[in-house]
């Protein structure tokens, strides 16, 4: 192909993309022209993925805690006089504290939590847990969009777990996952897991040694044809709107879900003491946006009020 071919093709591309929006500028667009992936993540010109934050993460590699290590920006903060010691680019246009600061385009998430936990198991990233992890917004629809997320929830075993059964990591192979919404009926989650399929030879070494480490990754694939919903379903609760008795801002109720996991042999039966154990989740829905148009006038404005001045129009 000539060269002079691919130099134009080139020019027109980034003259294109000059009025392209990039996901870490801040631009909220209504739910009326947004994606539900639309927020994914931030960008940086060095390094470009489409599924996560460019920063310092901000979790604990064992817990899923968040720890809060973003020294730089806060010194910067406190010498830009922020009494807060926060970064301006962690507060949202209403100078408020953004919950996801290394994401961009997160209003109009859900808000999950935990409510009741599982003492053999984790999420790190499924819900807002003390201890135990953050919510990930890839995890929240926008708009009602219920859709498939880019990826599942991962699961880690609790520490005081694999030490008090220190032949659990050698002896599981598989883990079989199922999330309901029990507020709507719906299954969000059905699936089983390889946990040793894609591990190094030294991985492996490490898992069967007694109290050994293994978990369920974010990005490992499900086994085809093990489950009914082999990619995990968004949290979508219904969001309120105006006019809506049953979704209406002051009637806005969570939606409730439950997540049972099962531990499976090589043999795939289920492991004794580790079958269907619970934990579970809430999810409430975003408060209404603000819709586009002139802001009602108060009554108390309209009376008749006294007369203060008047005017008289000359003539000629």
């Amino acid at each position: 192909m000539p060269h002079g071919y691919l130099a134009s093709a080139f020019q027109e591309v980034t003259a294109d993309a000059a009025g392209w929006h990039l996901w870490g500028s801040g631009v909220q667009p209504s739910c009326a022209g947004r994606s539900a992936t639309s927020f994914l993540a931030s960008i940086d010109a060095a390094n470009l993925s489409p599924l996560g934050p460019q920063r310092l993460q901000s979790r604990h590699p064992r817990h899923g805690a968040r720890i809060g290590a973003r020294l730089g920006s806060s010194f910067a903060a406190e010498e830009a006089g922020d009494p807060d010691g926060k970064d301006p680019a962690e507060k949202d246009a209403d100078g408020k504290e953004d919950p996801f600061p290394l994401w961009a385009n997160t209003k109009g998430l859900p808000t999950v939590t935990l409510t009741s936990k599982s003492e053999k198991y984790f999420s790190p990233d499924i819900a807002d847990a003390a201890g135990d992890g953050t919510f990930k917004p890839i995890f929240g629809c926008k708009c009602g969009d219920w859709q498939p997320a880019p990826t599942h929830p991962m699961i880690m075993f609790r520490d005081d777990y694999i030490k008090s059964h220190p032949q659990f990591t050698a002896q599981v192979r598989k883990l079989k996952v199922h999330m309901e919404d029990t507020t709507a009926n719906k299954v969000h989650w059905d699936a089983t897991y390889d946990l040793r399929r894609f591990l190094t030879v030294e991985e492996r070494a490490k898992a069967n040694q007694p109290g050994g480490s293994l978990k369920l990754i974010d990005t490992i694939p499900a086994d085809k044809g093990t489950g009914q919903q082999i990619r995990f379903m968004s949290f979508c609760p219904p969001e309120p709107r105006p006019g809506d008795d049953m979704h209406s801002p002051e009637k806005a109720v969570p939606h409730e879900y439950l997540l049972k996991v099962t531990a499976l042999n090589s043999d795939e039966q289920p492991i004794d003491g580790f079958v269907d154990d619970e934990s579970r989740y809430s999810a409430l829905p975003p408060e209404p946006e603000q819709g586009p148009g002139p802001e009602s006038v108060p009554t108390a404005a309209l009376a008749e009020q006294p007369v203060v001045a008047t005017a008289r129009a000359s003539e000629g």
